[in-house]
């Protein structure tokens, strides 16, 4: 996102106020044609008020990334470099994670934040966040006993590419359903970067979870390299298909060609440094994977989530996504191929209970969905 970008400036001035496979994945082999899909699809309100909107919690300080424990637990990463987590009843507990070496300036802070596919067992939880005192993002894993964490073991680190810059700093992580660990590195400003085969910036990495450092795998598209998929500008968050493994990510553009992508195992998704709007108008002959959506004017594409609940059958596969600008949520209907679009709606939140950063779905089947202090679910009408 750029500077001109209204998110850069609500984000600093908020970080400022709150700082007190099951299928193997997709191979170049059986990617879709490189074709647009369609991104002119008029979005759609819904016929009839099959959901409702409740506030879950409240008191959260810009809560970059949510994910749900097995036992119900709500936990949340908070910008400012609070770990904590949220009780069936919405009750915020203290920090079970307060992050002293820090950098919030910005779009840096705490950015991702994962439980470990095991973390009833283990107690495992992984955090990607920038360091305060070096120009460095760090994945580090840490265990969780009696509601506090311990024993951070330093997983992958990375420099901020453009050292005096605090923007276009991208740190989602995730869980694979293979097992692996993938981590988003935004450009840091450097959009450069994205488009250099080896620079960890603007990519996409997949990481062995049980290795520190950690290495890539052996399947990795380079299996002597973390990269997954280059060329992007600044992977705010994404998401996988529970149904197919498939990957998708949010991508935040300049003024222009924020994304919806499918991301594939060595995808070059060719970030255009000369700062024009090319997605409306790429040639046949386009030598880089192409997005499935894009938006220009910007929307500023947060939290990403596919839903599998029992609460919405007539939404089970579909694609949710957030967006900053306005805090609308989206749900994207895809046909079979995984990249074209059948449906576009809007979910109507309301502008008091907007969808601006992550979104998840809970064990109860509702879909949460965070702003900068709150946290709300949407839940079947009576």
């Amino acid at each position: 996102m750029s500077s001109s970008n209204p998110l850069i400036s609500n984000l600093i001035i908020s970080s400022i106020l709150l700082a007190s496979c099951a299928s193997a994945p997709l191979s170049n082999a059986t990617q879709p044609a490189p074709e647009l899909s369609l991104t002119t699809a008029p979005i759609e309100e819904i016929p009839q008020a099959i959901f409702g909107v409740q506030t879950f919690a409240t008191g959260a300080g810009f809560p970059t990334a949510m994910d749900f424990a097995p036992d119900g637990r709500l936990f949340i990463a908070e910008k400012n470099g609070a770990v904590r987590y949220i009780t069936a009843e919405g009750q915020i507990s203290a920090p079970v994670l307060a992050l002293t070496n820090i950098d919030t300036r910005g779009e840096r802070g705490l950015l991702g934040f994962t439980l470990d596919p095991d973390f009833a067992e283990n107690g495992y939880f992984w955090v990607f966040y920038t360091r305060g005192d070096a120009p460095i993002n760090r994945v580090s894993r840490f265990t969780l006993k009696d509601d506090q964490a311990e024993d951070e073991q330093i997983s992958f680190e990375f420099n901020i590419a453009f050292e005096t810059s605090t923007i276009l700093n991208g740190g989602g992580l995730h869980f694979g359903l293979d097992g692996m660990l993938y981590i988003a590195a935004g450009s840091t400003n450097n959009v450069y970067a994205s488009n250099e085969p080896e620079s960890p910036q603007g990519k996409i990495h997949r990481v062995d979870p049980t290795t520190f450092p950690a290495q890539p795998p052996p399947d990795n598209p380079n299996p002597a390299s973390t990269i997954y998929a280059r060329g992007l500008r600044n992977v705010f968050d994404f998401t996988f298909n529970p149904a197919n493994g498939w990957l998708y990510a949010t991508e935040n553009g300049g003024d222009c060609d924020d994304e919806i992508d499918l991301i594939v195992p060595n995808g070059d998704y060719g970030w255009h440094t000369d700062g024009l709007c090319e997605d409306n108008n790429l040639p046949p002959d386009y030598p880089y994977n192409k997005p499935l959506l894009y938006f220009t004017p910007t929307i500023g594409p947060t939290g990403i989530m596919f839903y599998d609940g029992e609460v919405f059958p007539e939404w089970k596969g579909n694609l949710f996504y957030c967006s900053w600008h306005g805090g609308k949520m989206i749900r994207l209907e895809l046909a079979d191929d995984g990249y074209h679009l059948k449906k576009s709606e809007r979910i109507e939140t309301g502008v008091d209970k907007a969808c601006r950063i992550d979104l998840t779905q809970g064990p109860d089947g509702y879909i949460y969905y965070a702003d900068i202090t709150n946290i709300y679910r949407l839940v079947r009408a009576k």
